[in-house]
């Protein structure tokens, strides 16, 4: 989910990927994000892509370290040998940080792909 990245955080997590067929792959995650100096910002963004963007923006923290909790649901599905399928669902639990710019902490991201390899 990108709502943060890897300047100033602390992402400790767990993980647990399952293979319930050959063609089937399902993987959820949990990911307790905190500031590493609550000094310093929230950055997010996906860095510079464009000649006059930067890519990034900083919020300040507001003295808080606490950012969010994540829980993240995905499965992939070979349909075809070329063909694959792959859905994702992520929920952020907003904490500190994230209450200190947002009324509503909370975030929900998801996205449905359909690849083609050839």
């Amino acid at each position: 989910m990108p709502f943060f990245n890897l300047m100033n955080d602390q992402d400790v997590f767990a993980e647990l990927i399952l293979r319930p067929h050959e063609r089937v792959t399902l993987r959820t995650d949990y990911h307790w994000l905190s500031l590493t100096n609550r000094d310093d910002l929230w950055y997010a963004g996906g860095g510079a892509g464009h000649d006059e963007i930067f890519g990034f923006s900083g919020t300040p923290s507001g003295g808080h370290r606490a950012l969010a909790h994540l829980v993240d649901v995905s499965a992939t599905v070979l349909l075809h040998k070329y063909v694959t399928l792959g859905v994702y669902y992520g929920h952020a639990f907003g904490e500190s940080v994230v209450r200190n710019t947002f009324q509503d902490p909370n975030a929900d991201y998801g996205f449905t792909e359909l690849t083609f390899r050839y």
